[in-house]
């Protein structure tokens, strides 16, 4: 007897491993979104230290406008400094001082909820605070991703883009700024109509001399592509590069600067660059950037922001699904360790039901954001982002090889191929302002509406179905939207 009661643990034990197995492999698959409790250490900083964003729901007096800081002083914080997108806006401000970011996450001035996400502020919620969300444009992490010694381009590299008895369609790229001196013509960058070079604010909205952009960066009209790898201006050439010849459309390119040198931007110059191109007519705003995100909840602002009040407008929002973030990947991994005890696979780190990357995830059936990533025709890129509920186009690639996808980059005179959700997002672009009428630009647009014209001009033969979207199923867990993918030609 006793020696058959000393084998009942062991077999117990065995079940519960089995158990624990089945367990592991399920939650080893993501069917769970990663957040971050607030439990461990996961180094997990992607904001801006010592900033927070005031987003107001009326223009405050000063009384209101101090009974938010006297809320911000009350927890040892000096408010040290404060800035607006321009001196004539007052929707939402950027406020800085020691340890302000702080304020997100402590009991009785943010609510006590410790995401760090959007708070309330105040008895009367008069604003709402946010961290200062850094984003990153998304570029596959290969070696040597863009040659860097001396690409050299066509003689046609300022291509001059023939708009004869064509729509024009205005593109907004947020992105690095562009390059206009080597590569790209003026022509074909947007020209503010109530602006002129006089330094002086003839439009009156307290930017002077946004004659064809704005440097949301620095604060002023310089433009210019600082980047090394020059990502905004390849963006803007993939987006020009779909308008050539045939194209129903011609462009103008409205370029507003939100990411640095570095590829970097934040929440801030985002939110003002998307209001400015609303404001100044933009009929596509390009996204080629984003931010994972480990709160509960999107973030309110920007999310009401691109699905309302762009959506109302009539605007398009394109956006890249997101690359492969090793640094991001390590993070993540150990956000849903702490949380489940168990190490998510690479393949569901690319899950974006798993992985949110934003505003990616903002992409709903019924709204005006477009995700898009990089395909073969049979599954999504391996390092870039997917899925069946958020990402609603795939470009096909030029070329591939065992471990990514890649475009051939437009202008040079030897092929140059690249990779990244970035340069899909463009193609993208490209393809949708060069083929779609300006009537579907009206108010409270749907995406779905986009895509039945064009299918609409596909089944009338108007357009070619190899230059724009068709339906094909990818392969199982590399999934997107509807099946619809994209040709390039």
């Amino acid at each position: 007897m006793e020696k058959t009661l000393s084998r009942v643990p062991v077999f117990l034990l065995l079940v519960l491993l089995l158990f624990q197995s089945c367990r592991t492999t399920k939650y080893s698959e993501g069917d769970k979104p990663i957040r971050w409790n607030g439990q461990g250490n996961p180094k997990w900083t992607p904001y801006k230290k010592n900033e927070i964003i005031v987003f107001y729901k009326h223009k405050p007096s000063p009384a209101e406008v101090q009974s938010i800081k006297n809320a911000i002083t009350a927890q040892g914080i000096t408010v040290t400094a404060m800035q607006v997108c321009s001196k004539c806006d007052s929707y939402m401000e950027l406020w800085k001082g020691i340890n302000i970011h702080t304020v997100i996450h402590t009991e009785g001035v943010s609510g006590g909820s410790g995401g760090g996400g959007s708070r309330g502020v105040g008895e009367d919620s008069l604003a709402r605070y946010s961290l200062n969300y850094t984003s990153a444009v998304p570029v596959d992490n290969t070696p040597q991703w863009r040659d860097s010694i001396n690409v050299k381009y066509r003689p046609d590299k300022k291509m001059e883009l023939d708009g004869t008895n064509k729509d024009t369609v205005t593109i907004a790229v947020l992105d690095t700024g562009i390059d206009t001196a080597n590569f790209i013509s003026k022509k074909l960058l947007w020209k503010n109509p109530e602006e002129k070079e006089n330094m002086a604010d003839d439009d009156n909205n307290c930017l002077d001399d946004d004659i064809n952009g704005w440097n949301f960066i620095g604060g002023n009209r310089n433009i210019h592509d600082d980047n090394n790898s020059l990502h905004g201006t390849l963006v803007s050439s993939y987006i020009i590069d779909e308008f050539r010849s045939t194209s129903k459309n011609f462009v103008q390119i409205m370029s507003l600067k939100t990411h640095d040198s570095h590829g970097y931007g934040d929440l801030f110059s985002t939110i003002c660059a998307i209001h400015y191109a609303v404001g100044k007519g933009a009929k596509i705003i390009n996204a080629s950037w984003g931010f994972y995100y480990y709160d509960e909840s999107p973030h309110p602002y920007l999310d009401s922001l691109i699905t309302d009040i762009v959506k109302k407008k009539g605007v398009l929002f394109i956006t890249a699904a997101g690359n492969k973030i090793p640094d991001e990947d390590i993070v993540a991994r150990q956000i849903y360790r702490d949380s489940f005890g168990v190490i998510l696979s690479d393949h569901a780190l690319r899950n974006l039901e798993i992985h949110n990357f934003y505003p990616a995830c903002f992409s709903r059936d019924d709204n005006n954001v477009i995700t898009v990533t990089t395909t073969d025709g049979s599954t999504t890129s391996p390092t870039q982002n997917f899925s069946s509920k958020f990402v609603d186009l795939g470009i096909k690639a030029d070329r591939t090889d065992p471990t990514h996808m890649k475009f051939l980059e437009p202008f040079t005179l030897a092929p140059v191929y690249i990779s990244g959700s970035s340069f899909a997002t463009a193609i993208a672009t490209g393809k949708l302002g060069a083929w779609l009428p300006k009537s579907v630009y009206h108010p409270d647009i749907k995406k779905e509406e986009v895509f039945d014209e064009l299918n609409r001009l596909i089944s009338t033969g108007s357009i070619s179905p190899d230059i724009l979207i068709r339906s094909a199923p990818l392969e199982s867990n590399r999934l997107i939207r509807k099946g619809r993918y994209s040709h390039r030609k």
